[in-house]
């Protein structure tokens, strides 16, 4: 970009203090344009204030001043106006004198007298103005030539002040250009003009930017006074915006903002920064860094008051820019140079590297004596810190190395997280898939690139700030591992380390791959020798053995060295035939399977399997391996188990058909854990689904698992073992399914057959379903808890009363306890009524039904219950014409009776109890509404349970949680429904519902 010459600024101030007081000694003397008719405006205002004087002093005042206050008025016009001031004066005061005042005097204005007073008048006006001009401008001239001496001085003083700054810019300038000289870097180039320029213009910020080679950013090199991260080094700047950085870098021309005003008025989008300790207010320049015809960037300036750089400010900041320009422009030439000297340096140390490494590599057996070299010569050469990883090993490989030799332990803790890890490439950098190494850098901190916040711990403590990554492939494609070097410096490693890094896993894949190899044929020549089948390699052409392993030499008879060369017919005739058939079918992979016999050398023949298989090696040959193995006791043992077999078939079948027989269930788990057997019960009571294994029956049952690592076993479906693990007796427990069913468990472990692997058993487990059991023996225990409670108290308080009542000393108390004997007997009959309901609810009672009226049973029952709870007043809301309901009478007052109690029993005083009614289509409802304590929604079923007592209404009132259930069994039996639900506001409803009475209808079930 050509520079311009005229730069862009907003105008400065100019002109001393001396010019200033000339200019305005002319304004007041009147020789500037404009300025007359004000000064004689002003000279006819006095005229009219002495008329004006004289006129009070007259007519107010009786006296006469004469002509004084007018010659005072032309004395102060003329000073005012110069000599026209004071003739108009003089002029406006005698017209003045004639039309206001000339019939003062007898003979009025023919009066000689008054004619001379006011010529003598004139006249003295006339003078006197000439006197007062002449002295002003006489007074004038003399200020004319000080102000005009004021200025000479201060052009004189202005001249030697501009003499001394051109100076000492000039030494500015000098030592700017020695300081530019020194620097190398473009980093001390910008370093140098910022504090030069600093100290030389008075600015208290700069910055130089470096503009990018596209020309749309621009790159902070260093900065001086800012606070901002925008405004330090490393920033970049886009030129996409209107900004004065962007109309200074392109136009090359210098931009100069003298004021915040000026500043704000032209670029609104980039408002001035706050600098700490400096006003927000401050002028600002903007310098293009130009060499040439090529912009390389641009200086910035800041300062904290507003500048005329007018006044040599501006010229010396061009001046530096250029001097600056010129010394970026070598910097970057010699970092150009320089960094292409490193790149070949480096280029040569990474061709050194991979020589060296590929050397390792192909000396070495071990890969992982390889891979610790490498790691060695990677540090310090090319990084701070070397990791190679292999996983798909079966014994993984990790090399590490780390300079100095502190960091090592932390390399070797990041190693470690990185084998729980299996896949290092895809654990720093997923992207390594596709490109197979890559340069990865952080960014702010590892914990944002990495999930696991130990291994981030591991990189921020190594202050890895880049690293090389690159995977190391197998045979097939997939990632067997990867190679990474990390540096502490983010400028360490370049795009040019890439490849290199890519080579080094490749020649790493390729020498494991190869070492896999000959540890796979290693290993198979180590098995095939040690194995107990005969193996024979022989040629297809000749049929001459080329090896023999020591199971074949053993099956032979004869040292394996006997064998080599001999025809493989000797040993086994049927070879020949065989080796034709395989190779009319297909020599190259084909396979064939045959039983026949082999000749030893004491000349027995031994029955053998044999398999025939056709190998093609890497040479382009192929060979034949022939596998015996001899087949005597096989043939023997499985004679025996076949009668075995038919024994125990026999055996299975009858013993599957007792367990079928049986009422409890049979579950046989196998040792594997896996169910094998269940029988019909057990099926029904598992509900028809066949559980998969041990832990599924557990859940099944609700049997926990023992805790692992327990030293206990808890009871149920583990059993109890001895310390070595032997079954010394059957586990049992008894748990509650969540269908509200009880269910017994015991197992029996069976111990396997010498077959079988050591400690390997079986399991039966036996199932019981005993909730009938269970529920007897709970209403048999809350049955003896009632008649324990329930009945003792009113029994003991009646025969209390009675012993009581025989004595004469308590008479006066007999009326009160005649009424606590009839309401404890009360008492007692409802649990006597409500128990035997109990027992034929037990029973399955069948209540075959008549045709009732419930509205005539509630009123009754209303009256009794009001006496028994003198505190809460019972209503009734029935509707005429309730339909007739099929019921037990007794039945249906024992249940109104209970639930009518119930709610006069946990009722607040004075409150009210409503009993409503009203009829569907098929039913007849009665509900009883209280405003009680109230029940929650979770347990309105449960109310309904035997000996079941709310918890929020135990604790208010007795009772033996028998009614509800009671009532539940009689509605059900009479064909009804029961419910309980809370009300909104507090309180509770009870209700029930019988079937209508019709004529046709068939009577409930039982």
């Amino acid at each position: 970009m050509a520079p311009a010459s005229a730069p862009i600024q907003d105008g400065g101030t100019g002109g001393g203090p001396a010019r200033l007081r000339l200019r305005l000694l002319l304004r007041d003397e009147g020789w500037e344009p404009g300025q007359d008719a004000v000064r004689l405006l002003a000279s006819a205002l006095v005229a009219v204030v002495a008329v004006g004087l004289k006129l009070v002093v007259v007519r107010w005042l009786g006296g006469d001043l004469g002509y004084l206050s007018y010659v005072g008025a032309v004395a102060l016009g003329a000073w005012i106006a110069g000599l026209r001031g004071g003739l108009l004066t003089t002029a406006l005061c005698a017209v003045a004198e004639a039309a206001i005042f000339g019939g003062s005097s007898a003979a009025g204005l023919a009066s000689a007298n008054a004619l001379l007073g006011l010529g003598l008048f004139v006249f003295d006006g006339i003078l006197v103005s000439l006197i007062t001009s002449a002295l002003r401008q006489a007074t004038h001239r003399e200020r004319v030539a000080l102000a005009r001496s004021e200025q000479i001085l201060h052009e004189q003083r202005s001249a030697r002040g501009a003499s001394e700054r051109s100076q000492a810019e000039l030494v500015a300038l000098q030592a700017a250009t020695a300081t530019l000289a020194g620097a190398a870097t473009p980093a001390d180039v910008a370093t140098a003009i910022l504090d030069r320029g600093l100290e030389v213009l008075g600015a208290v910020a700069g910055g130089v930017s470096r503009l990018d080679p596209s020309g749309r950013t621009v790159e902070v090199i260093a900065s001086r006074g800012y606070t901002e991260p925008e405004a330090r080094a490393g920033h970049r700047f886009d030129l996409d915006g209107r900004s004065h950085l962007r109309d200074a870098v392109v136009s090359g021309r210098p931009i100069f903002l003298g004021q915040t005003e000026a500043w704000l008025s032209l670029y609104p989008e980039s408002p001035p920064r706050q600098i700490p300790g400096s006003p927000a207010e401050g002028a600002l320049a903007v310098l293009p860094l130009v060499s040439g015809r090529v912009t390389l960037g641009a200086v910035v300036f800041r300062f904290d008051r507003a500048v005329d750089f007018d006044a040599g400010v501006g010229e010396l900041a061009v001046r530096l820019a250029e001097h600056g320009a010129q010394a970026m422009d070598r910097a970057l030439a010699y970092d150009r140079e320089h960094t292409a000297r490193l790149d070949l340096e480096r280029s040569r140390d990474r061709l050194a590297f991979l020589a060296l490494a590929g050397e390792r590599l192909a000396s070495r057996a071990d890969i992982g004596s390889s891979l610790a070299e490498i790691a060695d010569l990677a540090v310090p050469l090319l990084a701070d810190w070397c990791l190679v990883q292999l996983t798909s090993r079966e014994r993984p490989v990790v090399a590490v190395a780390a300079a100095p030799a502190e960091r090592r332990p932390i390399v070797a803790r990041l190693a470690s997280l990185v084998r729980a890890n299996h896949n290092l490439g895809a654990w720093l950098a997923p992207d390594l898939i596709a490109d197979g190494a890559a340069l990865v850098t952080p960014g702010a901190s590892w914990s944002e690139r990495l999930a696991d916040t130990a291994a981030a711990g591991e990189l921020d403590g190594l202050q890895a700030k880049a690293l090389l990554v690159a995977i190391v492939e197998g045979a097939d494609g997939t990632s067997m591992g990867a190679v990474v070097l990390g540096s502490a410096r983010s400028d360490r490693f370049d795009a040019a380390d890439v490849p290199m890094v890519r080579n080094l896993a490749e020649r790493i894949g390729t020498a494991a791959r190869q070492a896999d190899l000959l540890a796979v044929v290693t290993r198979f020549k180590a098995s095939v020798d040690e194995s107990a089948d005969a193996v024979y390699f022989f040629d297809p052409h000749t049929l001459e053995l080329t090896y023999v392993n020591r199971g074949g030499a053993d099956l032979a008879g004869s040292a394996p060295e006997e064998l080599l060369g001999q025809s493989i017919t000797q040993l086994q005739p049927a070879a020949g035939a065989a080796v034709d058939r395989l190779r009319s079918e297909s020599l190259d992979g084909g396979r064939l399977a045959y039983a026949t016999t082999l000749r030893r050398a004491d000349g027995r023949d031994v029955p053998i399997e044999a398999f025939l298989q056709a190998v093609s090696l890497g040479d382009g040959t192929t060979s034949i391996i022939l596998t015996a193995r001899d087949i005597s006791e096989r043939l023997k043992v499985q004679a025996r188990l076949t009668r075995i077999a038919g024994d125990e078939r026999r055996q299975a079948a009858e013993l599957r058909a007792v367990i079928q027989a049986m009422h409890e269930g049979i579950v046989v788990v196998g040792p594997d854990g896996a169910v094998s057997l269940a029988n019909e019960a057990a099926m029904t009571i598992l509900g028809g689904e066949l559980p998969a294994d041990l832990e599924d029956l557990r859940r099944r049952i609700g049997v926990p698992s023992a805790e692992p690592g327990s030293d206990t076993v808890e009871p149920g479906l583990d059993g109890d073992r001895d310390t070595d693990g032997t079954a010394v007796g059957d586990g049992r427990s008894t748990v509650r399914l969540d269908d509200g069913r009880w269910l017994e468990s015991a197992i029996y472990p069976a111990e396997l057959g010498s077959s079988v692997a050591d400690g390997a058993t079986s399991t039966i487990v036996v199932l019981r379903d005993v909730s009938r059991a269970k529920e007897a023996e709970a209403a048999r225990e809350a049955f003896l808890g009632v008649l324990s409670h329930e009945l003792r108290t009113p029994v003991t308080t009646i025969f209390g009363y009675a012993k009581v009542l025989q004595r004469r000393s308590h008479r006066a108390d007999r009326a009160e306890m005649l009424n606590d004997i009839e309401v404890e007997a009360d008492r007692l009959y409802r649990i006597v009524e409500d128990l035997l309901a109990l027992s034929r609810v037990e029973g399955g009672v069948a209540i075959e039904g008549e045709p009732i009226l419930i509205q005539h049973a509630i009123e009754p029952l209303m009256a009794s219950e009001a006496q028994r709870w003198p505190g809460i007043r019972y209503q009734s809301e029935l509707p005429a014409g309730l339909p007739t309901a099929r019921g037990e009478r007794t039945y249906v007052e024992q249940v109104l009776r209970n639930l009518l109690s119930n709610a006069g029993k946990y009722s607040r005083p004075n409150s009210v109890v409503t009993i409503t009614a009203e009829e569907s289509p098929t039913e007849v409802l009665v509900r009883i509404l209280d405003r009680g304590i109230g029940i929650t929604e979770d347990e309105t079923d449960r109310l309904f349970e035997l000996f079941y007592r709310s918890p929020t209404t135990s604790r208010s009132a007795t009772g033996a949680g028998i009614g509800l259930y009671v009532g539940r069994g009689l509605v059900t039996a009479m064909g009804g429904r029961i419910w309980a639900r809370p009300r909104e506001g507090g309180g509770s409803e009870f209700g029930f519902s019988l079937p209508r009475f019709e004529e046709d209808t068939p009577p409930s079930p039982g």
